[in-house]
């Protein structure tokens, strides 16, 4: 079976997913291809197409959205599975607003997983992970994916048809909302100005000139913030702890 594995990951947590789910196959002996949306602009013709992406307020980033409309080929024979990763499972919506996409475009969905991953976005009121939880965790997932795909092999799977609407608007509308936040991102004296942020941020959103500046492109996957090798770029003023596990 030839498998392509397609996912977008903020700070790592979905790369890691992604890249159990294709430890999982190539166990079984599938010809597997992995791939994040920043380096593939088309998608390939698969038996089996997964798709991954974080959660952000509800749904996927609209980035990954906006990526799956424009290029993902429809098909009549093709199967799917979508997942997400959030540090909460309550409203992780977004497994159904790409399986609604995939399933309009002719794929059969086989499975829609939701993986509780630690938490890296912890502005204001949200709580910073131990670095006991964050192993923990990570210890964890991959036991959970492995019993996910296995079950997965026994039966057809089963589409949760979710009203994607009104979730999608909320992503569009959090895309706008997160481009102004991203102002509020500067560096201080510590940053070399390496540009690492530069080279990495998944929206072009940061340059260097005379020093480095952020543009209205940000989509608040504060990638920037946990790879800075100097821990120097602030958000309102303030340095974060970095997530960076190594699990």
């Amino acid at each position: 079976m030839n498998i392509g594995i397609y996912y977008f990951s903020g700070t790592g947590n979905t790369e890691f997913v992604a890249k159990q789910i294709e430890k999982h196959y190539l166990s079984l002996g599938e010809t597997v291809s992995l791939y994040s949306i920043e380096e593939s602009k088309k998608v390939e013709e698969h038996d089996l197409l997964i798709i991954g992406g974080p959660i952000y307020a509800g749904n996927v980033p609209e980035k990954l959205i906006r990526w799956v409309l424009r290029n993902v080929p429809n098909t009549e024979n093709s199967k799917a599975i979508v997942f997400t990763t959030s540090a909460g499972l309550q409203n992780a919506f977004g497994t159904g607003s790409i399986a609604t996409k995939l399933s309009k475009k002719g794929y059969k969905i086989l499975a829609q997983l939701q993986y509780e991953m630690p938490r890296n976005y912890y502005f204001e009121k949200y709580e910073i992970p131990t670095e006991k939880q964050i192993k923990e965790m990570f210890e964890q997932a991959p036991k959970i994916i492995q019993k996910d795909l296995e079950a997965l092999s026994q039966t057809h799977g089963e589409f949760f048809k979710t009203k994607t609407l009104g979730i999608d608007l909320f992503a569009e509308t959090m895309s706008v909302m997160t481009r102004f936040m991203g102002k509020s991102f500067s560096v201080n004296d510590d940053c070399t100005k390496c540009k690492k942020c530069v080279k990495s941020c998944p929206t072009n959103n940061i340059v260097l000139k005379e020093k480095i500046s952020f543009k209205l492109n940000c989509m608040m996957c504060t990638r920037c913030i946990h790879s800075c090798p100097e821990n120097a770029i602030m958000y309102k003023g303030k340095t974060m702890k970095q997530y960076n596990p190594s699990y």
